[in-house]
Order: structure tokens, then sequence, then C-alpha cells
């Protein structure tokens, strides 16, 4: 799996989202396919991204992961 983050423009992006080429996982942080759980945790804490708790738990078991509910 390829990181990639710049260099597209934003119609370029939306199209291989569109078609399932690229994954977009953060603004600004889009991979080549479409990651697992893992690979996934992996690029976003290389960009600085903290994952812990209940996210980290939902990305392991492979599960969608939902936002906070306050």
């Amino acid at each position: 799996m390829k990181h990639y983050s710049g260099g597209l423009s934003a119609h370029q992006l939306y199209r291989r989202i569109k078609k399932g080429v690229m994954t977009r996982l953060a603004p600004g942080i889009h991979v080549w396919g479409k990651p697992s759980p893992v690979e996934a945790a992996h690029v976003l804490s290389a960009q600085g991204f903290l994952l812990t708790g209940r996210t980290l738990a939902q990305l392991m078991m492979e599960e969608e992961v939902t936002p906070p509910s306050r």
C-alpha cells in the first residue's frame, strides 16, 4: 500500500476515490487501494494521529469506526 497525500487535483482525487482506486483516510491523507484496518492505523499514526481506546479496538476488530458520542 502506497501512501499518497498530494499532487493530484481535487477532481482527480474524487474520481479515483469514487472508482475505488484510492481511499481517503483523513483530509489530505489518501492511499492507493483499500487498506486493511491495521494498514490504515499505521498510515494515520505515521501522520501524527493518536489512535487509542475505542477507535483502535474498532480498527483491530475490522469494525466501522464510529465518532465519539457526547
